[in-house]
């Protein structure tokens, strides 16, 4: 029902925009669209934050239907929300159906995700938080999953995602042609790390992966499969930083952790996380403990196995790195915090700001860059 060349205006009924007469359902797949991105650092709509109370879709959808785009349509890869958002939209107006609905109908119902819904489950349900130290972590409230329509609202398992795994990929699932366009790198993302729909295509050290995480406020997933070799590694967590310019740092990590256990299933014995030293390959049931102290349990449950942690995540020591005070480092920051404390400097502050938005209005903006680093040689001498 729904030409992916086609523009999105002809599918999206009353939350259809001027601004996206050009964008086309393509665009907003393969994260091409130039559309301003919902709860992203940087990507023109960083004061939008989710609520615990439910929010009409034409409001949410309202935050940037009237934005200038940040690119031309198909020219430049971004990972976007908004563009999930429209998605989710689009099924709604096609279907007649609000997206839950159809999802559970469509999707999870007939694939046998017993365990996968839209908007949180009413119970066994891994509650988000925030921060990765004891004094500083804190409970996240639920979103309603209208604010996170298409573009984190669904809940799910490591079970029922890899049962989907194993569905996506077959004959049961779409036609050639359209799995062709779901796996493969599309033109205007092509490089060393591409992405496809809804997939990024790597490679790493001479392998080729599929991969996708997911990150919403308190959750940080991560789903990497080697189609070679048929390994897959899931990781669910409910932790992530509060800051949305931070949560990256929470991807970052998972993601990393992710490729170790899979080169540990590989029968790496020095992965590239600091993983506990084993004295055999065979797996056994357990309790593991990193050099620091924090344990994972591993565990079989119906022939698959489990990892599991109930204290705090190793997150923790990756990012909590002290300055020592005889630390050449930590004397350098603090020589620079003296220096900027100081009132010469105060007045190279507002020199700064005028500079740039003089310049910026006429259009020299190299010539402003070039003022500043000038002024900047001073202060570096001091430092």
């Amino acid at each position: 029902k729904i030409d992916l060349q086609s523009p999105i205006n002809a599918y999206l009924g009353p939350y259809a925009s001027e601004r996206w007469r050009k964008v086309t359902v393509h665009h907003l797949l393969s994260h091409t669209s130039g559309i301003p991105s919902l709860l992203q650092s940087g990507q023109g709509l960083d004061d939008v934050f989710p609520e615990e109370e439910a929010i009409e879709r034409s409001a949410l959808i309202g935050y940037f239907q009237d934005l200038k785009l940040m690119s031309k349509p198909g020219k430049r890869y971004r990972y976007n929300n908004s563009g999930y958002v429209l998605l989710a939209a689009i099924v709604e107006q096609v279907s007649g159906q609000p997206y839950g609905q159809f999802m559970q109908e469509q999707l999870f119902r007939p694939y046998g995700l017993n365990n996968t819904s839209h908007g949180a489950p009413d119970d066994q349900l891994a509650r988000p938080h925030y921060g990765y130290a004891h004094q500083q972590g804190r409970p996240v409230p639920i979103y309603h999953e209208s604010w996170l329509i298409g573009a984190g609202s669904i809940y799910s398992t490591v079970q029922d995602l890899a049962r989907w795994n194993k569905v996506i990929p077959s004959e049961a699932f779409l036609t050639p042609e359209l799995r062709h366009a779901y796996f493969s790198p599309h033109e205007a993302t092509a490089g060393r790390n591409a992405y496809a729909y809804g997939w990024e295509v790597l490679q790493i050290d001479g392998r080729s992966y599929l991969h996708h995480d997911g990150t919403i406020m308190g959750y940080t997933c991560d789903l990497l499969y080697e189609p070679q070799t048929e390994l897959l590694s899931i990781m669910l967590t409910n932790q992530t930083f509060e800051d949305l310019s931070l949560i990256g740092k929470s991807e970052q990590f998972v993601r990393v952790t992710n490729l170790s256990l899979l080169e540990v299933a590989r029968g790496a014995s020095n992965p590239g996380l600091p993983l506990p030293q084993t004295e055999t390959k065979a797996l056994e049931e357990g309790t593991y403990h990193f050099a620091n102290g924090y344990p994972l349990q591993l565990a079989q449950q119906a022939g698959e196995w489990h990892i599991q942690s109930d204290s705090i995540s190793p997150l923790t020591f990756a990012y909590e790195v002290p300055i020592a005070l005889n630390t050449e480092l930590r004397q350098r920051a603090d020589r620079a915090i003296q220096s900027l404390t100081q009132k010469r400097f105060r007045k190279f502050a507002r020199e700064c700001d005028g500079t740039m938005k003089t310049l910026t209005y006429l259009g020299v903006i190299r010539l402003g860059m070039k003022s500043i680093m000038k002024g900047m040689g001073e202060w570096q001498r001091s430092v």
